[in-house]
């Protein structure tokens, strides 16, 4: 298994957005996103993940949201 930094490029125009990243069903960790404007997406504090050889399932939740985000890009860092 292979520790990596998964980092959301998020837009969102107001505060109050959390979102919830789990991989292979086990919880990771959450972020509350932090607002920019929609036009302005920026990459959020980094969540650490552990990926195991082969295929991985990730799953990013909300978990409160107050006026939407959009998800612009997701990256894996090593």
């Amino acid at each position: 298994m292979t520790l990596y930094q998964l980092v959301l490029d998020v837009a969102a125009e107001q505060s109050g957005n959390v979102l919830e990243v789990s991989v292979n069903a086990a919880r990771a960790g959450s972020l509350a996103v932090q607002p920019d404007g929609w036009d302005s997406p920026r990459p959020q504090q980094p969540v650490t993940v552990t990926l195991r050889a082969g295929y991985n399932t990730l799953r990013i939740t909300t978990l409160a949201a107050s006026n939407g985000f959009d998800l612009r890009q997701l990256s894996l860092q090593q």
